[in-house]
């Protein structure tokens, strides 16, 4: 052990510093903090086990002059109980986002709950050569988990030199855009 350190403090399973101190209990799914740590009255809280799930994320390609990419892409979901992993989508070697084309992935996560939106990016490298653009038009992408459905709408470029330029973008399912509201002021003038 190092200076100050014990056995004890260089367990993975126990974090804390001097002044404010934060304790991980070594019971898994337990966690205290110093308001609960040993006080009376005051008990930890169980976060209880998440059970993991596949969702099955399918992603469409635009039909568009272009619209395929073979660049490397990514999804992080955003969920009501935590967000996935950033994940990069791959089919075993097989060519993947072609123009007009869905393509399905199993990502197997920590149940996120209810999928709220999700992020979605590509490292824009062709991986073949440079005469190959790696913008990518994407029309939408559905992920399914059990008896859940959520449906991301995209239908824009993930380019660097089309639209607004930007290869990473956060998509919301149509469920998350039923609750928007939006506000909507009309001015209009009177002419004689």
């Amino acid at each position: 052990p190092g200076r100050g350190e014990t056995e004890r403090t260089k367990h993975p399973a126990f974090v804390g510093c001097i002044g404010r101190m934060a304790y991980q209990s070594p019971v898994p799914f337990l966690h205290t903090t110093p308001k609960d740590a040993g006080i009376p009255g005051i008990e930890a809280k169980p976060f209880g086990p998440r059970t993991k799930v596949n969702y099955e994320v399918k992603v469409s390609t635009g039909d568009v002059p272009g619209g395929g990419t073979n660049a490397g892409v990514f999804i992080t979901l955003h969920g009501t109980k935590g967000d996935s992993k950033r994940t990069q989508l791959t089919n075993n070697g097989e060519r993947n986002f072609q123009r007009g084309a869905t393509d399905t992935f199993t990502v197997r996560e920590l149940d996120l709950g209810d999928i709220e939106s999700m992020t979605v990016s590509h490292d824009n490298h062709s991986g073949f050569s440079e005469r190959f653009d790696p913008a990518w038009y994407l029309e939408k992408v559905t992920v399914r988990a059990a008896k859940h459905h959520w449906t991301f709408p995209c239908r824009r470029w993930l380019a660097k030199d089309r639209e607004d330029g930007k290869t990473k973008r956060t998509l919301y399912s149509r469920t998350a855009e039923a609750k928007i509201s939006y506000k909507f002021t009309v001015f209009t003038g009177d002419r004689a």
